[in-house]
């Protein structure tokens, strides 16, 4: 008999694999080796050598494979047969064959198993079925079924059973059946075990939030380990877990055991100032301690604790997790060093089951010391300790740092200032600092020290206040004593930028450059200081070249062991800086002067209000005018004076509409419409101007809000250019563009004005700050806001100039205003100190000022007043409350000319004699600064001494206050002369009190000369004009469209009156060209002109239409009109304007034509660039920001261009006011650049 293995997929006997015998007796025989093939199928095929039909059988036919690894093996496939005999059925019911099989589960601990049900079935038709029948349990194996519609035996399985066979030792059984009443065979079924990972199971550890089961796992936290990896640190990914406790469960295939020796949560903390506070836990024991003594054992699970290594607050607390069979478990912290327990760590549970218990704050050892777990029972029962920590919250307050961005991490230490957000600054935040001794501080470096031949470049943004004063320090790197010399970028006395390098300190700076304008405007500027080598330095301000030094006197090194500082010098005479820093680079190299000026791009994202005029230019193609022309009323521009059509810019050059000009759909939006006669858009503002200079010398002090007075007369003032009552009167500070509130108290040109304005900042000592008188509009209406000159601390201010009528008007917000006695009684003189006051004749006449709360100053106040005596002779009372008891009352001494105040008939407060000056006018100020002696009599400024400095109380009013007399029955009458009283919840200081002086007298202030106002739109060798033009009418006569006019040369854009519809034009007054293009009427037109010393350019729809070369440079242009000449003539154009920009540079045929294929720039665009924590910038000329809402941490990462906002898919979101957004007829567009989790969009 022979038997060998067929490769039933080739049909090819299995080479070395046949055996045979002659023996009538069951026979084990083996082959030899063979070689198989993966994925072939094959069978046993039996033969006799003879002829005669013989029976022979075959029993237990089975391949053995033979597996070695040097590793051992890993994995192996075991098959169980269930039957190895052919089987049939014939109905549509399953039917057993009774061949009963125990499931032999593979005892193999640790190893992943997948098991599968496999039968060789065939069907004589329809479908042929088998499944595992589970005969102990009686039931289906789930999911064993399966299925042929072969007529040839085939070889099926199932899907994976492991989680569907039993545990236990059950009986199996083969069941077949068919779809009809055909027969399914099954010629051999197995159980197939496949076993991997065998030696080496992965196990796995989780989080678990604490509980009775291992239930709601943490996203995460899973971990796995092999036995061949032996004993590992593992972590998980990043996790997110909130307050509470949390308990580890572990996973293992099979049973096998996994061992943790200790579990943590570890967690990552970062800021932008260095970690302020953090949690440790110091393990004790990670095993189990049990104990069932009462009294307590140590278990040496020794760890320790030394304070001299922590800095900042350290706070202990002590943790373990106990349980007790009965009875109750403590457990303590023991310091073994000092054999002693650690006071206030003794925790206790009587739970039966594990509990974590945690101590309050405990009492830390003071020194170095070995720290050990004890635990003890309450009786004789166990307690159990399965883990026990020392906690220690640590906090730090860590100096702030200006992080240094590049690999040299050369940070700086804050020392007073303070960020300032995003939309103050250029790029992300920056540093304000006060003035007041705001430094950083950066530790000397190599790499800031520079050698005799070494280039650098220091650049930086900076901001300062117009009021600010004296030398100030950006950047220094060097000492007033000493041979090492340094740098330093600083703004002089007068607001220039000055730099200066030496080799020496004692004639720092050796060789130093100072820009030629003044930069403290309150805008952003920036600044670059440029050694080229041993060659020259070179200032650039704001991208230009402000000077050069070619001839060094610095030939030595720069190097020093000094500190380097940011808005302070070393040299103990620069002051520090006010105002705003960003940006601060320091380059090992000489930038080129346009890496420089593409610095300037930085800000390019930055509010462009803030920005100084230059720097928008830049970064904006040169533009400095932009009228979108969107206005559909008149006095729609909030500046000096209401404007009707509104520059975009920050350059602020808003424009009249003359004539009857009105407004129509445009070509975007809205546009302007003009018909010929006088109809134009003007920039030419008609304004003078007068500078008025204070001198604040005497003053040791700012003054803050400061109500200045202006006196002026024909001497100071051209009354022709003025409105009868003031109407056109504007006040700005030095900027020329802040508008200060001003009250007219008199406005007379036919001889003095007087105009109280209220002043931001006067700097101490300062002889040379500023405002601006602004006039000479006569369309212009009244532009007074008197209750905003007084600021809220005033509780009253009366001038007292009604020269008719009862009513004496408070101009504060307090509308304390009082009422006369008679129209007669106190009488008005035009004789005041100040404009007209009310003069009291010792007859019972009186100015009444009913109480309300605004009075209840309590012990703080200042009462002030101008009186003019007829004599001393008697007590006459200047304030008084009708005798109120407690309140206080101002009053003049008999025969003595003393001041003073009373209550009641008692003398809290007095002067002694000769105070005052009969006959004259007397400024007098009383001020008071709480409880006790604090009172203070001013005299024309000048502090006097009391006799009299009583530490009465005051008390609140309840009756009216009244001018010129103690009390209604007419005592202690006023004779003489009252004006500008005023009462202040606050105690005025020497410095305010004198200045107050100084204004009213007309020595405070210094008058300049009349200045008219010309537009700066800083063009001088190039230009460009562009707009859209729709014509109604063209015909042979000339109509402009644009024109303007400088020093010495005029530009324009016309018609020619000899070729209708073509152009004319001129960008110096003297070379023009002519239009190829003929334009037609109503028809939209985008034109444009540019000019250089060499040429000018007309562009029409985009593309360069003619040229006309110049022999002369382009106007300077002072004067701009859009729609008619600078005559305001019937020359005009007729028709719609749209979009005006003017440039100071010469734009590219590129950009005219980009500007003509997508003229509607957008609605809103945001960068996400300015990584705010609270708003999303718009940088399009409309601000519209948008507010964050959501986190509000990790809100801005690196993006695809520059910074991206980060969202978190619910909560967070960036939200603008839906206005700008509405649609009505237009079309949308929305763009934008997204990646998983980051957004960039505009």
């Amino acid at each position: 008999m022979y038997a060998e293995l067929y490769n039933l997929t080739d049909g090819t006997s299995v080479s070395g694999s046949e055996l045979s015998t002659t023996s009538t007796q069951a026979t084990r025989l083996k082959s030899s080796e063979i070689t198989l093939t993966s994925g072939k199928e094959y069978v046993v095929r039996t033969k006799t050598s003879s002829t005669d039909n013989l029976a022979h059988y075959l029993s237990g036919a089975k391949i053995i494979l033979d597996q070695s690894d040097a590793n051992g093996i890993s994995a192996l496939e075991i098959m169980y047969p269930i039957s190895t005999y052919v089987f049939t059925d014939s109905d549509t019911t399953y039917s057993g064959a009774s061949r009963y099989k125990l499931n032999s589960s593979p005892n193999i601990l640790g190893a992943n198993s997948a098991y599968y049900f496999e039968a060789t079935l065939k069907t004589s038709g329809g479908t042929g079925y088998a499944k595992i029948y589970d005969v102990t349990a009686t039931a289906s194996i789930t999911n064993s079924e399966i299925t042929t519609a072969s007529t040839t035996f085939t070889r099926v399985r199932s899907g994976d059973l492991y989680y569907n066979l039993p545990s236990g030792a059950n009986a199996f059984d083969l069941q077949l059946k068919n779809s009809a009443t055909n027969t399914t065979t099954a010629g051999g079924t197995w159980v197939v075990a496949q076993i991997s990972n065998i030696g080496n199971p992965e196990g796995y550890i989780a989080l678990y939030p604490n509980g009775t089961s291992c239930a709601n796992q943490i996203s995460g936290s899973e971990i796995g380990v092999k036995p061949s990896e032996g004993i590992k640190n593992s972590v998980s990914s990043s996790i997110s877990v909130s307050d509470g406790n949390y308990m580890i469960c572990t996973r293992t295939p099979n049973g096998v055991s996994i061992v943790t020796y200790n579990a943590k949560i570890s967690h990552y903390q970062s800021g932008a100032q260095g970690i302020t506070s953090l949690r440790t836990f110091r393990a004790l024991n990670t095993d189990l301690m049990t104990e069932s003594t009462s009294t307590y054992v140590s278990k040496n699970s020794l760890n320790s604790y030394d304070p001299a290594t922590f800095t900042g607050v350290v706070v202990g607390s002590f943790d373990a997790t106990l349980s007790a069979t009965g009875s109750t478990a403590y457990a303590q912290l023991y310091n073994t060093t000092g054999a002693e327990a650690v006071t206030g760590t003794e925790i206790s549970t009587a739970s039966t089951s594990y509990t974590r218990v945690q101590t309050s704050d405990i009492t830390l050892p003071i020194s170095a010391s070995e720290l050990d777990i004890q635990i003890k029972n309450g009786s004789t029962s166990t307690t159990k300790s399965t883990a026990s920590w020392l906690v220690l919250d640590i906090t730090n307050e860590l100096p702030a740092i200006a992080h240094d961005s590049t690999s040299n991490k050369i940070n700086g230490q804050l020392n007073g200032p303070t960020w300032e957000t995003a939309q103050y600054c250029v790029s992300g935040s920056c540093l304000k600092f006060g003035g007041d001794g705001d430094y950083v501080k950066v530790t000397d470096n190599s790499r800031l020290d520079f050698g005799a031949s070494d280039s650098f470049t220091i650049s930086m943004w900076f901001t300062q206040p117009h009021t600010t004063t004296g030398t100030q320090a950006m950047l220094s790197k060097f000492e007033s004593t000493g041979s090492d010399g340094g740098y330093q970028i600083a703004m002089d006395s007068t607001g220039k930028v000055a730099v200066g390098i030496g080799d020496d300190n004692t004639n720092f700076p050796e060789d130093s450059i100072t820009s030629t304008a003044s930069y403290r405007d309150s805008k952003w500027h920036h600044v670059a200081l440029v050694k080229n080598g041993s060659t020259s330095i070179t200032l650039y301000v704001d991208g230009v070249v402000e000077g050069t030094d070619e001839t060094l006197a610095t030939t030595g090194a720069l190097t020093n062991n000094d500190l380097l500082y940011i808005g302070l010098a070393n040299d103990g005479a620069t002051g520090s800086w006010l105002g705003n820093l960003d940006e601060i680079k320091i380059y090992r190299y000489a930038r080129t002067a346009g890496e420089i000026e593409n610095e300037l791009n930085s800000a390019s994202s930055t509010n462009t209000q803030l920005l100084s005029k230059n720097v928008t230019g830049k970064i904006n193609n040169g533009l400095v005018g932009h009228w979108k022309l969107e206005e559909t009323t008149t006095n729609s521009c909030a500046t000096l004076a209401p404007m009707d059509a509104c520059d975009e810019t920050a350059n602020g050059y808003d424009a009249y509409w003359d004539g009857d000009a009105s407004y129509a759909p445009g070509k975007i939006g809205n546009s302007i419409v003009l018909d010929g006669t006088g109809d134009a858009l003007r920039v030419q503002q008609e304004w003078s101007k007068i500078k008025i200079t204070f001198d604040n010398s005497a003053s040791a002090e700012d003054l803050t809000d400061f109500p200045v007075l202006v006196k002026v007369g024909s001497s100071r003032i051209n009354y022709t250019k003025t409105q009868d009552l003031g109407q056109d009167i504007r006040f700005t500070d030095s900027d020329g563009t802040t508008l200060l509130s001003h009250e007219i108290e008199k406005w007379d040109e036919a001889g003095d004005s007087f105009v109280w304005v209220k002043v931001p900042n006067i700097p101490a000592g300062s002889t040379t700050d500023y405002i601006y008188m602004y006039f000479n509009d006569p369309a212009l209406s009244d532009g007074q806001s008197p209750e905003n000159v007084w600021d809220s601390s005033h509780v009253g201010v009366w001038h007292l100039k009604e020269s008719t009528g009862t009513n004496i008007a408070d101009s504060t917000t307090n509308s304390n205003n009082g009422t006369k006695t008679l129209e007669t009684q106190p009488a008005y003189t035009a004789d005041g100190a100040i404009n007209g006051g009310h003069t009291f004749d010792s007859s019972n006449t009186t100015v009444s000022i009913p109480n309300n709360a605004t009075f209840n100053m309590g012990n703080v106040m200042t009462l002030e007043a101008w009186v003019k005596p007829t004599t001393c002779a008697s007590r006459q009372t200047i304030i008084g409350a009708n005798n109120a008891s407690g309140v206080v009352q101002l009053e003049i001494n008999n025969g003595s000319c003393a001041v003073g105040t009373i209550v009641n008939g008692i003398y809290i407060s007095y002067t002694g004699t000769n105070a005052l000056t009969a006959g004259q006018w007397n400024h007098i100020v009383y001020t008071r600064n709480g409880t006790g002696a604090t009172h203070k009599i001013y005299v024309n400024g000048v502090e006097k001494t009391l006799s009299t400095n009583a530490s009465n109380n005051y008390t609140n009013p309840t009756v009216a206050f009244e001018f010129g007399r103690r009390n209604t029955a007419g005592s202690q009458k006023l004779t003489g002369t009252l004006d500008e009283v005023r009462m202040s919840g606050i105690a005025r200081s020497v410095a305010w009190v004198k200045a107050t002086y100084l204004t009213a007298t007309d020595v405070f202030n210094t008058f300049g000369t009349e200045e008219s106002y010309i537009p700066d739109f800083n063009i001088s060798d190039q230009i460009t004009v562009s707009g859209w033009y729709y014509p109604t009418t063209l015909d042979n006569t000339t109509k402009f469209l644009i024109s303007g006019s400088g020093t010495s040369k005029s530009m324009y854009l016309k018609t020619d009156s000899a070729n209708t519809g073509k152009l004319l034009f001129s960008t110096n007054g003297t070379d023009e060209g002519t239009s190829s293009t003929a334009l037609t009427i109503n028809n939209w037109y985008y034109v444009t002109l540019t000019g250089n010393p060499t040429e000018t350019k007309l562009y029409i729809n985009g593309a360069l239409d003619s040229t006309v070369e110049n022999t002369t440079g382009v106007s300077d242009l002072e004067t701009f009109i859009i729609g008619n000449d600078t005559n305001l003539s019937t020359n005009g154009f007729i028709g719609k304007v749209d979009e005006v920009k003017l440039y100071n540079t010469a734009l590219s045929l590129s950009d005219i034509s980009t500007t003509y294929t997508s003229p509607k720039g957008p609605v809103a665009y945001y960068t996400f660039d300015q990584k705010d924590i609270g708003a999303v910038f718009d940088i399009s000329t409309n601000n519209y920001p948008a507010t964050w809402s959501g986190s509000t941490t990790n809100r801005y990462v690196t993006g695809k261009f520059g910074s991206a906002g980060v969202f978190n898919g619910s909560s967070d979101y960036a939200q603008a006011s839906d206005v700008p957004f509405d649609l009505t007829t237009d079309f949308l567009t929305i763009c934008g650049r997204k990646r998983s989790r980051k957004l960039s969009y505009r």
